[in-house]
């Protein structure tokens, strides 16, 4: 039986509403509308996972584990003495790189391909690889992303035809455009001469960039994902076109997105307490305990992990935080509750905001303040139902208007393996086919 090619998408933030409701919002997504009447997926909207963020969210994507067993729990290392500039976790896919898709793929016969889905440095056998990285346009960054790539020199072979591939610090509508032309160009250059089927993965960040920038249902967010909208249509075209109808195509985000008013300053009541000292609101000169932020979560950690009298200590500030009025904490979780949770599973504390909160690092001022940078944000509890995300697959073999009422993100990878007819090790899943 001849196995069908497969377009995995992923779009950030794009809550299952602003399908299903596009029209209440305005919205002229024609191509993501149709999927409504051509595939299996679900209105009500996929569970998410502890945090809703982008980068453990993918990696649960295309593993089918939770972040207990793939081990990656933030987007940014916790860094309280910045040692690491405040790395971002791009090229750290934890435990992942154990049965995710791409090598699973490839091992049962596959050409793969993927642009720009986080988490992807070294962490799969991908042929054709354009990693998620925040790149800029300086000579040393740029050999540094070629040689990242796989192959090396498909950047630079890639960008004689088509210029600047931007990476992941350019958010606009037309640095999606862009992405999206890499991916058309993969499929005419790469993969239409490949003789075997291919799985090509794609990644869209400016609907994300955007509604952080400028809030969830703002004008400038909506035409973002509407550019997004023709390039889906546009890549499924160009799929048929080089390998023909036996294709299936899988539409889906990580997550949802809600809007912010106020940020919540943990560490300004750590230095109050004692636990960090500073002498100014950036640069962290000693501490006992810190507080991450992960947005609609946060992480706090002790440095000596043997003082019981300091973690009681934490605990007992953390604990009246909690309980206090007005401040957007939710619930705190210490170490044994952490376990329960199935993340933050290196720290001491979690931490979870209310909506319209979030969590930032700032050590200065009062435990709540006005939100001056990200007017829309997500990694709060997947329990709540703006924090759920899309599903939707079409294809050969897919039965078309299905609505499933049960779809958890663990659900996403064992899916698209079943339509490959691959198995994924570990994988913690189901296919809701």
């Amino acid at each position: 039986m001849k196995k069908p090619n497969v377009v995995y998408i992923s779009i950030d933030a794009m809550h299952p509403d602003l399908v299903f409701k596009a029209d209440k919002f305005g919205l002229k997504i024609p191509y993501l509308r149709s999927l409504i009447e051509k595939s299996t997926h679900t209105s009500r909207g996929v569970y998410g996972i502890y945090p809703t963020l982008t980068y453990p969210c993918h990696v649960t994507m295309f593993t089918g584990v939770n972040p207990a067993t793939h081990g990656l729990f933030n987007n940014i290392f916790f860094d309280p003495d910045d040692k690491h500039g405040q790395a971002w976790n791009w090229f750290d896919p934890g435990k992942g790189k154990l049965g995710n898709l791409w090598s699973a793929a490839k091992k049962d016969g596959y050409a793969t391909a993927n642009v720009c889905i986080p988490c992807t440095t070294g962490n799969a056998d991908i042929d054709y690889n354009i990693i998620e990285y925040w790149r800029d346009k300086t000579l040393y960054n740029d050999k540094l992303f070629n040689c990242l790539c796989s192959p090396p020199w498909l950047i630079e072979e890639m960008e004689e035809d088509l210029g600047f591939i931007p990476g992941l610090l350019e958010t606009e509508k037309e640095d999606d455009v862009q992405r999206g032309n890499a991916a058309l160009w993969i499929l005419e250059n790469k993969l239409k001469d490949a003789g075997k089927p291919f799985f090509l993965s794609h990644y869209f960040a400016s609907y994300d960039g955007k509604a952080h920038e400028c809030t969830t249902y703002s004008k400038e967010a909506f035409e973002a994902l509407e550019a997004i909208d023709d390039m889906c249509m546009q890549i499924e075209k160009k799929a048929r076109e080089v390998g023909g109808d036996d294709l299936v195509v899988c539409i889906v985000s990580d997550h949802g997105m809600s809007d912010v008013k106020q940020t919540i300053r943990i560490n300004a009541e750590f230095k109050k307490a004692g636990f960090i000292k500073s002498d100014d609101d950036k640069i962290v000169k000693e501490w006992t305990a810190y507080c991450h932020y992960a947005h609609g979560m946060a992480e706090a950690r002790i440095k000596d992990q043997d003082d019981v009298a300091l973690y009681n200590s934490v605990e007992k500030l953390l604990r009246k935080l909690e309980a206090a009025h007005g401040n957007g904490i939710k619930k705190v979780y210490n170490r044994k509750e952490i376990k329960k949770l199935g993340s933050f599973l290196s720290s001491d504390f979690a931490l979870e905001a209310e909506l319209g909160y979030r969590f930032e690092n700032s050590m200065h001022g009062n435990i709540v303040g006005e939100e001056s940078k990200y007017f829309a944000t997500h990694g709060y509890s997947p329990e709540y139902d703006i924090m759920r995300a899309s599903f939707f697959i079409k294809g050969k073999g897919i039965a078309e208007g299905v609505d499933c009422d049960d779809v958890d993100l663990v659900d996403y990878a064992p899916t698209v393996a079943s339509v490959m007819g691959i198995e994924l090790e570990h994988s913690e899943g189901k296919s809701v086919l």
